[in-house]
């Protein structure tokens, strides 16, 4: 649906929510006259949300028709706990039914409102998920079940006493009160970490979803403040938050399709990545000192909030050493690319060989004597014109490979661009000349390159810097031997001149 008819849909999604809210308005309508207000919109945005999800699934593709499939299963379950909880309201006059149906239906529509989430975050990839983004979704997963744990150890210390003596005590009570809501706590702090830093997580749905998982939860704690305090029934309008969230599902299958994706400021990069590392710290910290004042004024913990703790612990552990482990994958990734940019800083693509700027480096660092030589192809691009340039390639690579195998190990041996070449002979050495001309008859032999023998010649000018020569710089060394080089061209290629 389109951005225009989406807001108008919403506008009249709000008016009648605002009808219906002040329809359960205390003395409005008669007690039973609220709550039916109250249950049929529930359940008819309930169902309206199954259709809408179902329908738009079959026209959806990729992650768009993923997320929309797990929120499908949460409107079902949702659909399925109404229906639990109206009948056994209706059919046995039950204020608080304690079926196990609606508290399982009611926590399953938060448990799969999370991979909904998380599907509808990552978009639509060109390309397979690296590494790190299946590494994230883990500490994202590990994020909620410390949040969990943190949660259900500060209720169970908080309530237990009040809890212990309500409705609540029962297991599907203390699912439906202090369980699911603490879920939605935790796909909505997830949601704002994600929207911090994956640019497909800030789209309409997404926010739509948030606000129905606020709702839900807003009424939830209400709910469960007022069972813990004794209520025996619920008033309408304490419900409010369970009537818009429904309604919010139901808008969320016909929000706009996300525009496309923006780049993530650096600071947005930041502030996501702090928000993902204190998410899971503060409740941990706020149970930790409720427990620490707790136990030094005389309250004992129980084995659950013992076993809890334990297990949040246990769960901290586990996700500090992902991290760790992260950390050094990282660390090792910089040092691999550093090593990586470097090498293609200095060094030719083609023949591997270095380049002209390790030359020139390398000449003016270089002590004294030393011997350099400039190599040109001659007629190269013969070469190209006739057998293409992947065959030059091959060729000014095999010219690389023979000069490599010319020279000691300590020499340097570069490609200076184009089809020109440089030896650099630092140190003494015995015979420079027999050196220049063992190189020049090593060139000379033909190339076997793709079955085919290529007859290449080469012009080399050699000079020498001695010590008696120490003013001589790498630049004018340079020009010496390049001049030497054109001067062996004028001599009719293919031979050798000492300048």
């Amino acid at each position: 649906m389109k951005a225009r008819p989406f807001m108008i849909l919403c506008g009249s999604a709000a008016l009648v929510l605002a009808v219906c809210v002040y329809a359960v308005y205390p003395g409005v309508l008669p007690h039973s006259g609220a709550v039916a207000v109250d249950d049929v919109l529930q359940l008819v945005c309930s169902f309206l949300a199954v259709f809408g999800y179902a329908w738009t699934a079959r026209r959806a593709r990729g992650n768009d028709r993923r997320w929309r499939g797990w929120m499908l299963c949460s409107a079902i379950s949702l659909t399925i706990g109404l229906l639990a909880w109206i009948s056994s309201q209706v059919l046995a006059g039950v204020a608080l039914p304690a079926t196990t149906l609606a508290p399982l239906g009611f926590i399953m529509t938060a448990v799969f409102l999370l991979p909904a989430v998380l599907t509808m975050a990552r978009g639509e990839p060109d390309a397979e998920e690296p590494p790190a983004v299946q590494r994230n979704r883990a500490l994202l997963l590990l994020d909620g079940l410390i949040l969990a744990g943190s949660l259900a150890i500060l209720v169970s210390i908080t309530l237990s006493e009040q809890i212990a003596r309500s409705w609540a005590s029962s297991g599907p009570g203390f699912v439906t009160v202090v369980a699911h809501p603490a879920v939605y706590l935790v796909v909505m702090l997830i949601m704002v970490v994600l929207a911090r830093t994956r640019p497909a997580a800030r789209q309409t749905a997404m926010w739509v979803l948030f606000g129905a998982a606020l709702t839900q939860s807003g009424s939830a704690w209400l709910f469960a403040y007022l069972v813990a305090n004794g209520a025996n029934a619920i008033p309408p309008l304490a419900d409010a938050g369970f009537m818009a969230a429904p309604l919010l599902y139901a808008l969320a299958p016909w929000a706009p399709p996300p525009r496309s994706r923006a780049a993530v400021s650096d600071d947005r990069l930041r502030t996501g990545a702090y928000l993902h590392l204190l998410v899971p710290f503060l409740p941990l910290v706020v149970t930790g000192v409720f427990i620490g004042v707790g136990t030094a004024t005389g309250i004992d913990l129980g084995p659950t909030e013992v076993y809890l703790g334990l297990a949040v612990v246990a769960l901290m552990a586990l996700r500090q050493l992902l991290t760790s482990a992260d950390n050094v994958r990282l660390l090792r990734s910089l040092v691999d690319s550093r090593a990586e940019l470097e090498y293609q800083a200095t060094h030719d693509p083609v023949t591997g060989l270095a380049n002209r700027a390790a030359f020139q480096d390398r000449l003016d660092r270089a002590d004294h004597p030393l011997s350099l030589l400039f190599i040109d192809v001659d007629d190269f691009k013969g070469v190209n014109d006739r057998y293409g340039h992947a065959t030059g390639d091959a060729v000014l690579r095999a010219v690389g490979q023979r000069l490599a195998g010319c020279v000691r190990e300590g020499d340097l041996v570069a490609r200076l661009g184009g089809d020109e070449f440089g030896v650099l002979i630092d140190g003494p050495t015995n015979e420079p000349h027999e050196l220049g001309r063992r190189v020049l008859a090593s060139l000379s032999q033909p190339y076997a390159i793709g079955g085919t023998l290529l007859g290449v010649r080469v012009s080399i000018g050699l000079v020498t810097r001695d010590e008696l020569s120490p003013e001589t710089t790498g630049d004018s060394l340079l020009s010496q031997a390049d001049i030497a080089m054109y001067a062996a061209k004028r001599a009719g290629k293919g031979t050798l001149v000492i300048g």
